[in-house]
Parts: C-alpha cells; sequence; structure tokens
C-alpha cells in the first residue's frame, strides 16, 4: 500500500504540473503500470482489477480489495491507462450506423491486451481467476473481450450486481442512476433495469454536464477543488429539482470519492441530506460478490447483445 500511496502522490504532482501548463489531464497521460499483493498461503482463487480509467478509482479499488481480502488471496492492479476514453467511443457509436465505431474497437483491443497482460502476471494456481473492471462505462465494451479462449476466467459484472442489490431492495420509488456520459448513453445499468421493471431517474442534462466536470477536470485531473466545487453544484441540484429517489447508484467509479469530498466540504445542509441517501456501489458489491456468490454475477448475463 506504501507503493499505491507514493504512485499516487507522483501521479497528483504530475497532474498539478499539467495542469500548469494549460494543459488536459486525462486518464491517458499515465503510464501503465502493475500492483500485487501475493501471499505466501491463500484460501481464495486470484483477483484481477483492471484499472486506470482513471488511475485514482484504480488506485482505490485496489485498496479496498487489499482491505477486504487482506493475506487471503493474490491481488494483481493494472493501471491500465492507455485504454482509449470510453465516452468518446460511446459517442462515436451513437453516430455510427451499425452501433459499432472505430472507436468501439480500439477500446475493445485495448481492454483485451490489458486483460491479457494482467493474467499473464497472476502466480497463484488456484482457479478460476475472478477479473473486476473497475470501469462502469468499459461495461459496454466487454462482450467482446469476455472471448479470451480461456476457461478459468470470471469476469464479474458491476452492472449485473447492481441489478441484482436493486432486486433485493424491491422499492416503488427509483434508483438515481449518476454515471459519465458514456455509461448513460451505452444504456449499460437503465437498459438492464427496463429489463427487469426497475424503475430508475438520471438527472437532467444541465446537471449531467456538471457532474462530467466532476468526473473529469476533478477526479480524472487530479484537482481536488474542481471535483469539490463541481460535485457540490451536482448534488445540491439534485436536491433542489427532487429528492424522490430510493438510493443513489455510483455508476462511475470516480462518483464515491466525489461523494465523499462533498460529505467533508459541502455546507451543512448538503452534508446531512446526502447522510440520508443510500449510496449503491458496484465496486463495493462486485468485491463482495467474489466472496460470496460470484456465479450469480457473471459477465455473460445481460450485458447488451452485440457490442463486441
Amino acid at each position: 500500500m506504501e507503493a499505491v500511496l507514493a504512485y499516487l502522490r507522483r501521479f497528483s504532482a504530475s497532474a498539478a504540473e499539467q495542469r500548469l501548463r494549460g494543459e488536459d489531464v486525462r486518464d491517458q497521460n499515465f503510464p501503465v503500470e502493475l500492483f500485487a499483493l501475493r501471499p505466501s498461503a491463500t484460501t481464495l482463487p486470484p483477483l484481477v482489477l483492471l484499472g486506470g480509467m482513471g488511475p485514482l478509482a484504480g488506485a482505490e479499488g485496489f485498496a479496498r480489495a487489499c482491505s477486504i481480502f487482506g493475506e487471503s488471496r493474490e491481488i494483481l492492479l493494472l493501471q491500465a491507462c492507455s485504454v482509449p476514453d470510453r465516452t468518446q467511443a460511446a459517442i462515436a457509436d451513437a453516430r455510427c450506423p451499425d452501433g459499432i465505431s472505430p472507436e468501439h474497437r480500439a477500446v475493445v483491443r485495448a481492454l483485451e491486451t490489458a486483460l491479457c497482460e494482467a493474467i499473464r502476471h497472476v502466480t497463484s494456481t488456484r482457479r478460476p481467476i475472478d477479473v473486476l473492471v473497475l470501469c462502469n462505462a468499459a461495461h459496454a465494451f466487454l462482450p467482446g473481450v469476455a472471448r479470451t479462449g480461456r476457461g478459468d476466467l470470471r469476469l464479474i459484472s458491476l452492472v449485473e450486481c447492481v441489478v441484482d442489490a436493486l432486486e433485493r431492495r424491491r422499492s416503488s420509488r427509483p434508483a438515481l442512476i449518476l454515471s459519465s456520459l458514456g455509461t448513460r448513453i451505452s444504456r449499460i445499468f437503465t437498459r438492464r433495469l427496463d429489463e427487469k421493471g426497475i424503475p430508475w431517474v438520471e438527472p437532467a442534462d444541465r446537471i449531467q454536464v456538471a457532474l462530467m466536470r466532476a468526473i473529469y477536470d476533478g477526479l480524472k485531473a487530479f484537482d481536488p477543488e474542481t471535483a469539490s466545487a463541481a460535485g457540490q453544484a451536482v448534488f445540491a441540484e439534485i436536491f433542489a429539482t427532487s429528492t424522490n429517489f430510493d438510493c443513489i447508484v455510483a455508476g462511475c467509479t470516480e462518483i464515491p470519492p466525489i461523494l465523499a469530498m462533498v460529505s467533508q466540504t459541502g455546507s451543512e445542509d448538503l452534508r446531512k441530506r446526502l447522510s440520508r441517501i443510500d449510496v449503491v456501489d458496484p465496486v463495493e458489491l462486485a468485491l463482495q460478490a467474489t466472496l460470496n456468490n460470484p456465479s450469480l454475477h457473471a459477465l455473460g448475463t445481460g450485458e447488451p447483445a452485440g457490442a463486441a
């Protein structure tokens, strides 16, 4: 974990220098790196995390996995920062007659390369290998990646974990889906929720713009002030327009840290309102699924057809 903290400090300093030069800070500015926890004896199969989309979310996912599993399993994090922007690929898909753009295929190839690279570094002989892709938007592209020819991989779907959790809640009120624009356009959550008859809502377009600023110019750019300010604007507007939702689905891996910032820096009223709202965190659910009953959430059930 000391290596991860040093990694985050290095990235934060690099991002600050880029911002001072007036440059946009994006995932793809950072190198691909591997982190590994390799206990001497394990009781669970290995866990591979594909992160780097963005880097902070990947590092936090690795820290959470290490906290949950401790010395019980080998845990690898590949920060696959080179994977092209998923939102831009989803936008390109929406403009493509057959729905599968060249940008889409580039994301699929990059994810497949990252998956093969991460698996190559697994040393544990326990099987299957559990795989979590720590980017919700990337799930629109995973059906093409899942067919790697290996039968010992179990890709755990963030989407299916959320659908299962909302089914268990059995609420008549809608879930508020907060996600990147790419996730929203590709409908990876809302399509499945419609199929299950689970009510949902998404923020108005103006709120989505502020949310994307919190994600891209804030968390992904390692700029906590922007993330906090934009996040406060998002939730203040949400609570000003409607509170008739059952929970918040953190449909982007950057949402939980943004929520944490707003809960610390927002107004007293905003902090109190947020404290009364349940947050459904796909990554947390997926990590627990690999421990409890992962067969319920394996990728390949309910993902968008024809997304390869």
